[in-house]
């Protein structure tokens, strides 16, 4: 028999990672749309979404239509992992890492590294996005700042904490400015209150 993945736990997660993990705690049973959104912290909209891209792509599977009554129900027909599957509205699963992906793994390799060496590494060449990313990292404690950036036009130079590199999932940024570790599921910055 093959084994399942793991869960994660559902307390602390939001918006795609609470809803996959919500319909796989579901597995082997069935659900409906009301059930997931009873147990997640997301919009209806989102989980309408979500739920129809999954569908859409054969990871879900529509077991009853929608009527007026009783809401359609739905089981789930292939378990893609902990990790919540990006599937395009078309129903494509998309595997391409993200920027933050891609400039978390490149923090993860280097040493020391600047914007330039970011850019150079990732083939992202949008250089305020990467400077923004690296600020809210070095306010959430992720970064440590090896050498500031000098007269000669030079950006700052940094290393990832090892201490911080909990996962291979990249640190998020909500609501433009809260940084939460998706590895973990803490709220690293601003500090959370006890």
């Amino acid at each position: 028999m093959k084994r399942r993945p793991a869960l994660r736990p559902l307390a602390r997660l939001t918006g795609k990672d609470a809803v996959w993990q919500a319909i796989r705690e579901t597995a082997p049973g069935e659900f409906t749309q009301r059930d997931i959104e009873g147990r997640v912290v997301a919009g209806t909209d989102m989980v309408r979404d979500y739920l129809r891209r999954l569908v859409a792509a054969g990871i879900v599977a529509r077991v009853s239509e929608p009527t007026a009554r009783p809401p359609a129900r739905y089981r789930l027909a292939r378990d893609c992992g902990v990790e919540p599957p990006r599937v395009t509205a078309s129903g494509e699963i998309d595997d391409t890492p993200t920027d933050r992906e891609r400039l978390w793994q490149a923090m993860k390799v280097l040493p020391t590294f600047r914007v330039a060496d970011l850019q150079a590494s990732t083939g992202i060449t949008s250089a305020p996005t990467i400077k923004r990313y690296i600020g809210h990292l070095h306010h959430a404690g992720y970064l440590a700042m090896v050498e500031p950036a000098g007269a000669s036009l030079r950006t700052a130079s940094y290393r990832l904490i090892p201490a911080r590199n909990t996962g291979p999932r990249p640190p998020a940024i909500r609501q433009g400015r809260l940084v939460i570790d998706q590895n973990t599921g803490r709220q690293m910055w601003p500090q959370e209150s006890a």
